[in-house]
């Protein structure tokens, strides 16, 4: 078996695992959150536009720093496996095709995301700059070539020789790029991008002949890009690959001196796993903290009430694998318990959590009127006495 061959099967293996995953994932309730969301984002956006007048710095800045952030993310697909640096290692001129092949492929999936990014920015620089329609296809192609820079400096960092200074010179030369394009001259900014990517274009597969790769680097690099989308996808179904920390928060025990988490050993084991175990933890504050920057920047009722009955029921559905982990645990198979009391339980923690992440939206929509955060609570414990007392018990006992 070739060296091609051995890395098309790979492929193959890994889009079909990768399917497998996103089958759950993309399904109706989370397609349907996200065009939600989208929406939602994509109205309060249209709004802050018109809001903006010519000139305005601010908007620019906090556009540069997200461009800086979505540059830096994203690594090279390489596929190494750790027992490739013991049998690839006499066969590494082959190997140069396929890792080649890997940053071409890598390039093309990421420019398709940085033109959507460069598309969606538009407006904003339409606003603030009045470009033209010549200097926005600059603009979207601007954000394509450092895109491709970034990854080609990821590629040659791969090799056996010290190419780290390829990468911290890219992070100077995008900086300075985006701040040029942003705030002096697009025209400008496009020149030195356009300039930056044909150089390294030109050191990557001209000038630069080694053949020689760092296997640590490659095995470690891919690893972590793994580790991300697997995180990612553990956020919505099990998968076998990321294993999820449970971390000690001692500054937290004096929640657990309380009557709520007294009143049941099994409410206390509950809560104990869900601050404990980054997955369910994690997974809250996130989708609180998220949903509460939608309704922050939102005046409109209605979006908000959608905004914040999805987020709702996102954090609640996300956090019903707690049912799991209670007839996992060896201590409740020593000492069996009920249904109708780990469904109590589990009802409980859940009420106590929504409730809270009600709160907070509350708090965060009276920035659109006293009027329309009464509302908005209101109905959002309606949903939530709804979702605990009539969807919670349906679906454990489904489960069961």
């Amino acid at each position: 078996m070739t060296t091609d061959h051995l890395f098309k099967r790979r492929r193959q293996v890994y889009y079909k695992k990768l399917g497998k995953y996103l089958k759950y994932v993309l399904n109706d309730h989370f397609v349907l959150a996200l065009l939600l969301l989208f929406g939602a984002l994509g109205f309060t956006y249209s709004e802050y536009v018109e809001t903006v007048n010519l000139g305005a710095v601010l908007p620019r800045l906090v556009l540069l720093v997200i461009l800086i952030g979505v540059l830096t993310i994203g690594r090279v697909r390489t596929l190494i496996e750790p027992a490739d640096s013991v049998f690839l290692l006499p066969l590494e001129e082959e190997l140069e095709a396929v890792m080649k092949g890997n940053l071409v492929f890598s390039v093309s999936f990421f420019s398709i995301f940085m033109m959507l990014v460069g598309f969606m920015s538009l407006p904003l620089l339409t606003v603030t700059l009045a470009i033209t329609q010549a200097e926005a296809v600059m603009w979207v192609v601007t954000l394509v070539c450092w895109k491709a820079s970034q990854l080609m400096s990821l590629y040659n960092e791969g090799k056996q020789k010290d190419y780290v200074v390829l990468r911290q010179s890219f992070i100077f030369l995008a900086s300075m790029g985006l701040i040029i394009s942003l705030f002096l001259s697009i025209v400008v900014g496009f020149v030195l991008s356009v300039a930056t990517v044909l150089g390294l274009i030109w050191f990557s597969f001209y000038y630069e002949k080694t053949t020689r790769w760092d296997f640590e680097y490659l095995i470690e690099s891919e690893s972590k890009r793994v580790n991300s989308l697997y995180r990612l996808l553990n956020l919505f179904v099990e998968t076998p690959y990321h294993s999820n920390k449970v971390r000690r928060f001692k500054w937290l025990d004096g929640l657990f001196s309380s009557r709520f988490t007294d009143a049941s050993p099994t409410i206390f084991y509950l809560a104990r796993v869900f601050i404990r175990n980054t997955s369910f933890s994690g997974l809250y504050l996130r989708l609180t903290v998220i949903g509460g920057i939608v309704i922050v920047f939102t005046d409109s009722l209605i979006i908000n009430l959608l905004i914040s009955i999805l987020f709702l029921y996102l954090i609640g559905f996300q956090l019903l694998p707690l049912n799991q982990m209670i007839q996992q645990s060896i201590t409740f198979r020593l000492y069996p318990l009920s249904n109708k009391l780990r469904e109590r339980a589990i009802q409980q923690l859940l009420l106590y959590l929504l409730l809270a992440a009600g709160l907070v939206f509350f708090l965060l929509a009276l920035n659109s009127g006293v009027v329309e955060a009464t509302v908005l609570v209101l109905i959002n414990l309606v949903f939530i006495l709804g979702f605990i007392y009539v969807y919670v018990p349906k679906r454990l006992r489904k489960k069961a």
